[in-house]
């Protein structure tokens, strides 16, 4: 029955977008604050006064890919995802990865930190052993993103600006091993694609940082980053 409704919803997505060429954002591309068929991401992220310098070269790490379907293979944690000729999915990083949709065909899981119960364990059962769960706004938009990793977990809330599909601030909170961390993100859009994704940002980072076991007070700082993306698309000419 969810196979069903996975596949049905992912129909119903082409279908809209087939008659429309405004409504081609698919499911996932939307889950990740962008709009149009992209393929690809590519981002870099700076002091504002190191990328300011003469001369600067940026370097770029890809850090989403799509299928020509719209489908994640890349997400920001670098989990992978594979899909067979009908688009149901069959691995993600492991070979027990489990990820799981909506009904409206957006994904809400992904666990690459299954492990059999009895064993035997293999190496790449430890590798990557990340999880995250998805939830969404009334207008399909990521509001809150659980994740957890080696010695690691942290919950970041969404809050956005009208129907901006991209968000204007973050609050998160993370714990590392016995430290933890909490705090604001606030973004400025300065410059956008000409599909109306951005591709350029400033982050105003406010986090506060102490130690659960340690007596003493927590660590305040605040900085300021810029982000910089190329994105590509499917309906791009060579």
């Amino acid at each position: 029955m969810k196979k069903a409704l996975f596949v049905s919803a992912w129909a119903a997505a082409a279908l809209v977008a087939c008659q429309s060429p405004e409504a081609v954002t698919s499911p996932d591309v939307r889950t990740f604050g962008m709009k149009g068929d992209v393929k690809t991401v590519s981002y870099t992220l700076e002091d504002v006064e190191l990328s300011e310098e003469p001369d600067y070269e940026p370097e770029y790490e890809l850090e989403l890919t799509f299928d020509a379907q719209g489908r994640v293979t890349l997400d920001t944690y670098d989990n992978v995802y594979e899909y067979d000729a009908e688009g149901n999915f069959v691995r993600g990083s492991g070979k027990r990865t489990v990820m799981q949709r909506d009904e409206q065909g957006r994904l809400i899981l992904y666990d690459n930190t299954v492990l059999p119960e009895d064993g035997p364990y293999e190496d790449d059962d430890f590798d990557h052993l990340i999880k995250i769960g998805i939830t969404y706004d009334d207008q399909g938009r990521m509001d809150l993103l659980d994740f957890e990793g080696p010695e690691s977990m942290s919950q970041t809330k969404y809050i956005y600006k009208d129907d901006q599909p991209y968000p204007s601030m973050e609050y998160y909170d993370n714990q590392y091993e016995t430290f933890k961390e909490d705090g604001t993100v606030e973004y400025e859009y300065t410059a956008f694609d000409k599909k109306g994704n951005w591709t350029e940002r400033t982050l105003l980072t406010t986090t506060t940082v102490w130690d659960m076991e340690e007596e003493g007070e927590a660590e305040k700082s605040e900085f300021r980053l810029r982000e910089r993306r190329i994105i590509t698309y499917w309906s791009d000419k060579n």
